[in-house]
């Protein structure tokens, strides 16, 4: 029961700080209903992420490769 506690615990934290990313980005929904809206909606979430993870991203992949 304690394990199920704790795994709530984060899944509220992660929720918590999902929400204040998009409030802080401002991010503002398609108003059309067009593929091409929600390209564009999906780039502006898509690039600020992977600009902050992209270098953790490559240095476990280098380590990886290196067979540490």
């Amino acid at each position: 029961m304690e394990k199920l506690k704790e795994r709530m615990d984060f899944f509220s934290d992660a929720v918590m700080a999902i929400i204040i990313t998009i409030m802080v980005l401002e991010l503002t929904l398609p108003t059309s209903n067009t593929a091409a809206a929600y390209l564009q909606f999906g780039k502006s979430i898509g690039r600020p992420i992977c600009s902050k993870h992209w270098p953790s991203f490559s240095k476990m992949s280098t380590r990886n490769n290196n067979g540490e």
